[in-house]
């Protein structure tokens, strides 16, 4: 038809196995003209199918086939939603009007721990959905405002972005009411998207970081035997009232839990004096390795073959509580990343979460 070699890239590999087929003697130079044409027609069919079919998966799919995304270590799936954050500088007192601030910012244990892991020096893959909403589109365009790639998420046509309220007093208690409908209902699809996706067996050791507000059957699955099999995980626990969804990872390989004590006690239905007592009984319970955080006792890491704590470091001021645990995951995520042992590794995530309490 007039086109060149250069113009169809599937021809100089059909002409050199044409010419490898004479050398080695399959095709000899007496073969007659119509099963050579119809030998390399075929041959050229078959390029180009399969030069087609590689420019429609890089059409379909340009953020998970290198790009920015090629130094991607950690995914973070889950929750991505505004949160109205209410701060009162004294005790909640139930029936009273009270005075305080209020302010708007984005949330999810997802979206907080991705970027407080770039904000520590890495790159993170949140994976996520939003609505095609105002609040969702503002969601994006905040991820990029911090250095953060929106490749791994996907407005929801027709749904509304999920929202939270928080009220947290002086002492720091906190008390939320989360409207998460969006992920509830659409985190199937998520889930499917990314084992489709071939990002997890891009090559790369990735961690996977799964956020406790995710359904539990969605954590089951997550957790069995199916696509996810081998794949490290890292388990946010993302609240008191969901740490039992912790229970998907019983003996679990690969698989470390954080939460800090009181999450602990719910997920081990009992008390416990310190995050070191905490730890060591949920790995005697059959988890792999736990990492239990207590602002009075410490930060405890057990595993079965070793127990290593740290005393707890206080911030000198408290200008944010809302996503601290977050950010000790994602640091101590970062630390183990970079090489450091276990010791080494918690003092570097308490002092980060530090830093990011006292507003640094």
């Amino acid at each position: 038809m007039g086109t060149n070699s250069q113009a169809l890239p599937w021809r100089p590999v059909v002409e050199r196995i044409l010419v490898r087929r004479v050398a080695n003697g399959g095709m000899n130079e007496s073969i007659g003209p119509v099963r050579r044409i119809c030998l390399k027609s075929l041959l050229e069919i078959c390029g180009r199918t399969i030069w087609l079919s590689a420019a429609i998966l890089t059409f379909r799919r340009p953020a998970l086939l290198g790009g920015p995304l090629q130094n991607i270590n950690f995914i973070c799936i889950g929750s991505m939603h505004w949160d109205t954050l209410g701060e009162i500088p004294q005790p909640v007192r139930p029936g009273w009007d009270m005075p305080g601030s209020v302010r708007r910012m984005p949330g999810g244990v997802a979206l907080h721990v991705a970027r407080s892991i770039c904000a520590l020096g890495e790159e993170a893959l949140l994976w996520c959905t939003v609505g095609d909403d105002n609040d969702g589109r503002r969601l994006i365009a905040s991820l990029e405002e911090d250095g953060l790639s929106a490749g791994g998420v996907v407005a929801m046509e027709g749904e509304r972005t999920d929202r939270c309220m928080f009220i947290l007093d002086r002492e720091g208690s906190v008390t939320g009411v989360s409207d998460c409908r969006l992920l509830e209902s659409a985190s199937g699809q998520l889930v499917r998207r990314l084992a489709d996706s071939g990002v997890l067996w891009s090559g790369r050791n990735i961690v996977l970081v799964v956020d406790g507000n995710l359904p539990e059957e969605i954590l089951d699955e997550l957790s069995g035997n199916g696509p996810f099999e081998g794949v490290p995980i890292r388990f946010a626990v993302a609240s008191d009232g969901k740490a039992e969804r912790a229970q998907a990872f019983l003996g679990r390989k690969q698989t470390v839990i954080h939460l800090n004590r009181a999450e602990a006690e719910v997920a081990a239905r009992r008390k416990f004096p310190d995050s070191t007592e905490a730890a060591r009984f949920l790995v005697k319970a059959g988890f792999e390795r736990v990492i239990v955080s207590d602002v009075h006792t410490g930060i405890s890491d057990c595993d079965q073959a070793a127990l290593v704590s740290i005393r707890p470091k206080r911030a000198a001021k408290r200008v944010r509580v809302l996503g601290a645990g977050d950010h000790l995951l994602a640091a101590h995520l970062v630390a183990e990343f970079r090489g450091f042992p276990r010791h080494d590794a918690l003092e570097y995530a308490a002092e980060a979460a530090n830093d990011y309490v006292a507003g640094k």
